[in-house]
């Protein structure tokens, strides 16, 4: 694709923006390794949602590695502030999420990881049906459809063997369940109708 773009001239002003369907599903080969884990692709698990997004902006420097936890929202906001933004349209308008460019242009402004990101998955009837909250150190889930509450130390605990939750006490979980809420309301505000 590169040496298309290279071909017609194109390349000089051109992001390519790399990113794959949510997680791994029941062919993938994690799942010869943790058969019937049921925690891939419409899972609230890591597995299912965890994807690598790789950005090609031409005559920049390559080869940074970043391991920041972003959403795909954040591709949205980052295509408007590479193009200046489409006419009429205001990045709020369009999903949550935040401009990435300062990860790919030195200089164009402070990198600031996300302190959270929190994600629906699911709906009532659906498989898995709940809220994540994902912070560099934790993965809290909330599971609505089994009505349960699952923490995780996702970088000592990657495949999320070990629930934390039983043991963290309740000031803890509360503050995840906060964040839900926030997030919730400033994404799906009240209507008044």
């Amino acid at each position: 694709m590169i040496h298309e773009l290279v071909r017609k001239k194109l390349r000089r002003n051109t992001l390519v923006i790399f990113f794959v369907d949510n997680g791994f599903n029941s062919t993938d080969a994690y799942h010869a390794f943790y058969p019937d884990t049921g925690r891939g692709k419409a899972s609230l698990y890591e597995l299912g949602m965890r994807t690598p997004v790789i950005f090609n902006y031409a005559n920049r420097d390559g080869g940074s590695v970043y391991d920041d936890v972003v959403s795909l929202g954040d591709i949205f906001h980052t295509i408007l502030d590479v193009t200046g933004g489409a006419r009429g349209v205001r990045p709020e308008q369009i999903l949550s999420g935040k401009s990435l460019v300062p990860y790919l242009v030195p200089g164009s402004g402070p990198i600031e990881p996300r302190e959270a990101l929190v994600t629906r998955v699911g709906a009532p009837g659906y498989t898995a049906y709940g809220y994540v909250v994902r912070t560099r150190e934790w993965r809290y889930i909330q599971d609505l459809k089994n009505n349960q509450e699952h923490l995780y130390a996702i970088l000592d605990d990657p495949h999320e063997d070990h629930d934390l939750a039983p043991a963290v006490g309740e000031e803890v979980l509360a503050g995840f369940r906060n964040k839900v809420v926030q997030w919730t309301t400033e994404t799906f505000p009240p209507t008044g109708l």
